[in-house]
Parts: structure tokens; sequence; C-alpha cells
């Protein structure tokens, strides 16, 4: 449990260290001495990048990760020296660490995604450079998200393979720490009811481990990509800083969650509405253009899509393209798949419907919403019930503004605008994709955003007396979380199970413990397996459990690179 805690805290200094040394060289006039959030969450995406480059050239080793590990150390010094204030930053990334300590000790991992192909991807980047093709094997490798990435750096000579486990974590405890510290600092009637929404919806949603997949770490970037928004508009924050941080923010909800591509749209307005136009023309972008490229390439080589299963991106003549193929991991079919199944295929009766029929006029709806929307309306409960509680608190509680407030054009757009992209979103994801895991940061966000502005609108901005209400109801709910963290310790320290107490990560069972998979097929020193139960977790790689892809695919070898071609 202290080697456990240990390692989230060094976790934390390594992401710390390359946010801080990498923003100091872009933006050399910025030489705050306290530690933010940002500065954390910034290394996190860097480092993710720069794992998506290493890998087209190079596996995941351990001997490239330790590098990383230790050039980060160095980072460190260089930090300190620049008279970085230790005590704020120790306090920081103690927080953090204990946070994400407390999410993860004694956890399963995210099941079954993960066992699927969060894990198994991860193995792949650790024991092999880029495969192309490899969405053959498993067409779910075809959209894994930047965060697998993130994952596989951390497997070193310190941690070794349960180092994958951390960076989820420390991602949320990292995001939560960013919105409760703007909760902290608005006296502004909006900002205090949009982050106290977020920080409970959070707490409460978005804090257990085994929960918490790639949707999850994509809808709190989504949360982070508005709130940044927002604030830069409110305080004329209009320097390039702050629009390539709100880029570099919004290209990772996208990396991370492809159905998300509409936060994209609020770096451009940001240019828009401030004309900042020789923004464009830095050469800073140089470094946005490079992750926005090797990860669309990343996509290409693959999947053989920019966008995996999106057909009208697939590039039909490369060979281990599987566009028009008849293999699992065609994307017209995978597409449409996609689509009935978010829409409760599987809870359907009549099987002789075809997926097309399913999928047309609505045909839908009535199975859709006896299963899905019933589970969405079960996870908004709470979220309902604060606002419930925040409108009965302001009629009766405050004085109602008889006051127009001062008209900041720029802002009241970038609520707008925030609030369109939500809505807009949520209608795309209900017609396509209407289950709550893929598209919950968008209607959240989109509720949140819209109450908040009502309620700024209507009322005065008189807040001590609102923000200390506020903060013992975030207090409430931090000891409700922490006292189901505690509870959990007390119930699982007795049980033994391999790697205890970090999550689970070898099998699907109590005991954790690693598993034999099945060699499918050989070519060279690649193996294809699948494994001996339905899910390959982290094992021997590539694994998949799609047996009949022995009969569906051959592997060749060119320019050292493996490519996995469909035959069908």
């Amino acid at each position: 449990m202290i080697f456990l805690y240990i390692a989230n805290f060094l976790t934390v200094l390594i992401f710390l260290s390359y946010g801080r040394i990498i923003n100091s060289f872009l933006f050399p006039g910025n030489k705050k001495e306290q530690i933010t959030a940002n500065d954390i969450i910034s290394g996190i995406i860097y480092l993710s990048f720069i794992g998506i480059f290493i890998n087209f050239f190079f596996p995941l080793s351990l001997i490239i990760n330790n590098f990383i590990f230790f050039l980060g150390i160095i980072f460190l010094f260089f930090n300190f020296y620049k008279k970085v204030s230790i005590p704020n930053t120790l306090r920081i990334c103690l927080i953090i660490s204990s946070i994400s300590f407390l999410i993860m000790i004694f956890e399963n991992s995210n099941r079954p995604d993960a066992g699927l192909y969060h894990l198994p991807f991860i193995s792949i980047l650790n024991e092999h450079k880029i495969i192309l093709g490899i969405s053959n094997v498993h067409f779910r490798f075809g959209h894994t998200s930047i965060v697998q990435y993130t994952s596989a750096i951390f497997n070193n000579s310190l941690f070794y393979d349960k180092g994958i486990t951390i960076p989820i974590s420390i991602i949320i405890a990292t995001i939560f720490l960013y919105f409760y510290q703007n909760f902290r600092k608005k006296n502004n009637n909006f900002f205090l009811v949009f982050f106290f929404l977020i920080v409970s919806f959070i707490t409460l949603k978005v804090s257990r481990y085994d929960d918490i997949g790639n949707d999850s770490i994509g809808h709190l970037f989504y949360f982070l990509t508005v709130s940044y928004f927002l604030i830069c508009f409110y305080k004329k924050k209009f320097k390039y800083e702050n629009f390539f941080l709100l880029f570099l923010f919004s290209l990772f909800t996208f990396a991370n969650k492809i159905f998300l591509i509409l936060s994209i749209v609020f770096p451009f307005f940001f240019i828009i509405w401030t004309k900042k136009f020789h923004f464009i023309l830095d050469k800073r972008n140089l470094i946005l253009f490079f992750f926005i490229s090797i990860f669309l390439l990343k996509n290409v080589l693959i999947s053989s899509c920019i966008i995996y299963p999106l057909k009208i991106s697939c590039f039909k003549n490369l060979s281990w393209s599987s566009v028009d193929k008849n293999t699992h991991s065609s994307p017209e079919y995978r597409s449409l798949a996609g689509k009935v199944h978010a829409k409760a295929w599987v809870d359907y009766k009549d099987r002789k419907v075809s997926f097309e029929e399913y999928n047309h006029n609505f045909n839908w709806i009535k199975t859709w919403s006896e299963t899905h929307l019933k589970y969405l309306f079960k996870k908004l409960i709470p979220l309902y019930i604060l606002i419930i509680f925040l409108t009965f608190h302001f009629l009766y509680h405050e004085k109602k503004n008889s006051k127009t407030k001062k008209n900041i054009t720029q802002f009241i757009k970038s609520k707008y605008l925030a609030l369109i992209v939500s809505i807009f979103g949520s209608i795309y994801w209900f017609l396509n994709f209407p289950i709550y895991r893929y598209g919950y940061s968008l209607f959240v966000s989109g509720t949140i955003i819209l109450i908040a502005f009502l309620i700024n609108k209507y009322f005065t901005d008189n807040n001590k007396k609102k923000i200390n209400i506020f903060k013992k109801i975030l207090i409430i709910f931090f000891i409700f979380v922490i006292g189901k963290n505690i509870t959990k310790i007390q119930k699982y320290h007795n049980i033994d199970y391999v790697d205890k107490p970090w999550p689970k990560i070898y099998a699907f069972d109590k005991e954790n413990i690693k598993q034999k998979n099945i060699e499918l097929l050989k070519f060279k020193d690649l193996r294809i397996y699948s494994p001996v139960y339905r899910l390959c977790m982290y094992s021997p790689s590539p694994c998949t459990n799609f047996k009949e892809i022995k009969k569906q695919i051959k592997i060749i070898k060119k320019f050292n690179y493996y490519l996995i071609i469909p035959k069908v």
C-alpha cells in the first residue's frame, strides 16, 4: 500500500515535470512560482502525444519508458532550480496522489472494455512498435483512446506493468482538483453554480476506478475545455498561451473520444471573437499541427481510416483496409452495428429484423426508452436534485437582480456557443449513439450552463454566504466518497490476489492470476493470441477474442513493419 501511494506521488511529479518544463519553453514570459493543476494536465497531454510519436519507431518498452521517467526526474530539478514554490508543489502533488490512491486501491479495471481492448492494446504498445492494420485483429483497436499511450508509458522498471493503472486515476484526481480550485475562486453566480454542479457530478458519478474507461476521460476533458473557454472570455485572458492551452485541451478531448470532435470548435471561435488572427501564424502552432498529424496518421496506419469506423474517412486502396471486405472489422458493418447496439438492439425481441430496419424511422425508440432512457435518468437523478435545490435556494434566500448586469458581450457569446455546441452534440448523440456513456458530458454540460446562466441573470452576486453553503454540501459529498473508499479498504484488505492492492489487470476473476493465451497465428516473431477465457486483459499481445480472424487475415512484413491484411 505504501509503494502504491509512492508510485502515485512519483507519477504526479513526472506529469508536473514535463508540463512545467515544456510550458516554460513555450511561454517564457510566464514565470509563476505557484504550481497549478494546469501544469499537470499539460504534462499528461504532452507525454501522451510523445508516446504516440515514439511508437511509430519503437515499442513503449521498459528501456524507452525508463528513459522517459528519469528524464522527467531531471526536468524536475530544473523546475525547482527556477524557484518553483516547493511547499505549494508538495501540497498539490500530495492532494492529487492521495485522491488517486483512494480511487484505485483494491479495484478492478474497467470491465469488460478494459479486458476487451484497453489493456490488450496497452500490451501491444509495450511489446511492439506500430502494427499496420491491427484493427483487423480486433476492430476495437481501431478506435482506442490516446490515454492507452499515457498508460503504456508507465510500464517501467520501477512500477513494472502495474504502473499502467496509475495515469487514469491521476487524470481524474487532477481534473477534480482543477474544478474545485476554480469553484473556490469564483464569486460570480454563473461560475459559482457551474463549478459547484460540475464538481458535484464528478464526485458522485466519476469517482469509481472500475467504472472509468476511455469515455469518462474524454468527458472529463470536454468539461475542462468548456470551462477553460468560458473562463478566458470572462477574465478577458486573450493571450496566445490561453489559445494554445484551449486548443491542446480540445485536441486531447477529441483524441480520447472521437465522438467529442465538436470540442475543436472552441479554439476556432476564440480566434474569431477575439480577432487575434495573428495567433494563427505563431510558429508554436507547429506543435499543435504535429500532435494532430501524428494522431490522425496513427489512426490511418492501424485502421486505414482517419476516424474509424467512419467509411468516408477511410482509404480503400491501402492493403490493410477492410472497407467493403467481409470481415468483423469492416467499417460499414461496425458503424451500423455500433448504432443499433447503442439503441438497445440486444433488448429487442424480434431478431428477424435486420440492423438496417431496426435503425430506420425510429423503430428503436420503444426498446431504447424502456432500457437506456431509464438508465440515463437514474444516472442523472443526483444532478436534477441539486438543480432543484439550487432553484429553491435562490428563490427563497437570495435577492432578485434589480439592476442590469454588466454586459460583457464576448463572455455572453461564449456561454451561448458552449450551450449551442452541447445541445447540437446531444441531438447528434440521440440520433446516432444514444447510450449514456457515449455522450453524457454533452447534455450534462448543456444543462449546467443553462441553469447557471438563468441564475446569474435573475439573481444578484452576493456570494459569501452561498459559497459557504455550497462548500458544506461538497464536503458532505467528499466525506461520502472517502467513506466508501475506506469501507472498501476494510472489506478487501484481507483478500489476497496477484499484485494486491493494485487494480486487477491480468484476469477477469478475484485472484487476478496471469492467464495463458492460445496461439492463433504465427508469422516470424509475431504471434497473435486468443484468451483462454473471453477477455484478453493484460497478457501477451496482440490478443483478440475474435478467433475467426485466423481465416480472415494474413500477415506480411515490409520495411521492418508488420502489416495485418484482410484476405476476404
